[in-house]
């Protein structure tokens, strides 16, 4: 049952946060939350790293989701997610981009409070991927959703 963001898609994955008993094999519910809040993440994996930190990765694509493809792209059928590393603080799941990602990544192009109406080109954005950390505003004065 939806309790606001959490559990509210119907297709998430549920991550339950306790104690493990290995005398009596008993599992001690502590905290439970989504993993992921959107609604394609599906059949999520976490390996070890030899360092020592748990990633997990997941694939973006739900059943629901399978027949909807363009004619530009017919095959394709979801990815897989970025690996995020996990961690528990305070008896919540913490998730971040693994550190491995930063050098993949090249020069850093920064712009700030771009006015967007209708389609917006920036100089030096471009190529087939973008690592983009992006912070919407609405105008002064303005709200950023409208009524219909």
């Amino acid at each position: 049952m939806p309790q606001g963001f959490e559990y509210h898609n119907g297709n998430g994955t549920l991550c339950l946060i306790g104690q493990y008993d290995e005398h009596t094999d008993t599992f001690t519910e502590e905290h439970s939350q989504s993993i992921d809040y959107g609604i394609d993440f599906y059949a999520p994996q976490a390996v070890l790293s030899p360092d020592g930190r748990r990633i997990m990765i997941g694939w973006m694509q739900n059943w629901d989701t399978c027949s909807l493809r363009t004619s530009e792209h017919p095959l394709w059928y979801g990815q897989m997610s970025l690996p995020r590393e996990l961690s528990v603080k305070n008896g919540r799941l913490y998730q971040q981009p693994i550190r491995e990602l930063e050098q993949l990544r090249g020069v850093r192009t920064a712009y700030q409070k771009v006015p967007v109406n209708g389609l917006v080109s920036l100089e030096r954005v471009r190529g087939r991927k973008a690592d983009l950390e992006l912070s919407i505003r609405p105008q002064e004065g303005e709200r950023l959703y409208r009524k219909l």
